[in-house]
């Protein structure tokens, strides 16, 4: 290793520390690790932190240039001194406003108890296991203790049936007593549970059009437009499951006929309404299984920010500057690394360079499309180090 890397590698930054450096000229002279500290090894003539503080370290570690390094301790050296800024993907997480329409009529039987005991479990264990800060807009009468002491229990104490005089109508006749509860920067999504014995919910009493087409007719601005809905619904139904019978319906799947009981029905229209509005349909027979569309509710909520395509240069330390001939960012993603190389002007980008820019490193526009398109992306700024070692 050069006198000069060296000089960057000891004296230039110490980013990853950011405990200041020490002028290069007075670093400790070493001739064997034996005169480093414990946690540091003598990289010629000088010491360096290894990262390793269990290696022996009276033996002599003096490397004569940098291609000659033993690779985990060159690693190391980058790792604690050339690292500077770093910048990663990461998750956001949007608020859920679920608006359950549950069918309280006495046709529901059993299924009843199975809804009210998976909103209560499965879906607010779903919620909190996925960290969403979600809202439930109860549209009925049943109790509900444990989402009421969450505190996070909105109810509409109306009474939900299947016919069509029933299904829909109460929910839209309160619309002024349950809509302020929601929240501007919320996901809608409605949850509809019913047996559908007695309607198909083409038509809703007293209304004009389906459900969401009277949302979105109403209030535009909140529900969006036919073609661009700004919610989703999910059917809970008397549908036949799927292949495997734990997947829902996705809305890619055609109308599917079908009945998981002879004592419900299959509503078709409410299967349409479902895929219009990129919702899911599962039988309403299988309560066990509700979690999985819970947890993709869940799912739906969590997006991807895509790792920043610009890092601002990290300030030297004082009495110091930044050696901008050593700038490189290294990319990772899992277990796959590379380093990406500066390009002199924008004519010489490729998809794994970057361009300095005032006090930016800006990635060339082909290298941001890749990057971004990765969920796990992680770039480290590198400076100050022999670009030999990277």
């Amino acid at each position: 290793m050069s006198s000069r890397a060296l000089a960057r590698l000891t004296g230039v930054l110490c980013l990853a520390t950011l405990g200041g450096c020490d002028d290069p000229s007075t670093a400790i002279e070493c001739r064997s690790s034996s005169a480093c500290g414990a946690s540091e090894a003598c990289v010629d003539g000088h010491c360096v932190p290894r990262g390793d503080a269990s290696t022996d370290a009276s033996e002599p570690t003096t490397f004569p240039d940098a291609t000659s390094v033993d690779a985990p301790l060159r690693d190391v050296a980058i790792d604690a001194v050339c690292a500077g800024r770093e910048a990663r993907a990461r998750e956001i997480r949007r608020p859920i406003d679920a608006i359950v329409l549950p069918d309280e009529s006495p046709s529901m039987g059993v299924a009843r108890d199975s809804v009210r005991d998976a909103m209560e479990t499965t879906f607010r264990l779903a919620m909190e296991d996925a960290e969403i800060d979600y809202q439930v807009v109860w549209n009925g009468t049943t109790p509900l203790p444990m989402l009421e002491a969450t505190g996070r229990l909105v109810r509409n104490p109306i009474g939900l049936g299947s016919g069509d005089d029933a299904m829909f109508k109460p929910a839209l006749d309160s619309y002024d007593a349950w809509r302020p509860s929601l929240r501007d920067d919320a996901l809608k999504v409605f949850v509809h549970f019913t047996d559908a014995t007695g309607g198909t919910g083409a038509s809703i009493v007293g209304y004009t059009g389906t459900f969401d087409e009277v949302l979105v007719a109403r209030e535009p601005a909140i529900w969006g437009t036919r073609g661009d809905y700004q919610f989703v619904y999910h059917s809970f139904v008397g549908l036949a499951p799927n292949t495997p019978a734990t997947s829902p319906y996705e809305p890619t799947d055609p109308v599917v006929s079908g009945t998981c009981s002879s004592s419900f029905a299959n509503p078709v229209a409410l299967q349409e309404m479902a895929i219009r509005t990129g919702g899911l349909r599962y039988p309403l027979c299988d309560a066990p299984g509700f979690d999985t569309v819970f947890r993709r509710i869940a799912e739906a909520a969590i997006e991807r920010a895509a790792v920043a395509c610009e890092l601002e240069l990290p300030e030297a330390p004082m009495g110091m500057t930044l050696d901008l001939d050593t700038l490189a960012l290294r990319y990772t993603s899992g277990d796959a690394s590379e380093v990406l190389r500066r390009a002199d002007d924008a004519a010489a980008c490729t998809d794994g360079a970057f361009l300095l820019e005032a006090d930016r490193v800006v990635l060339c526009p082909s290298a941001c499309t890749r990057i971004e398109a990765d969920g796990d992306a992680v770039l480290t700024l590198l400076t100050g180090c022999d670009p030999e070692l990277y």
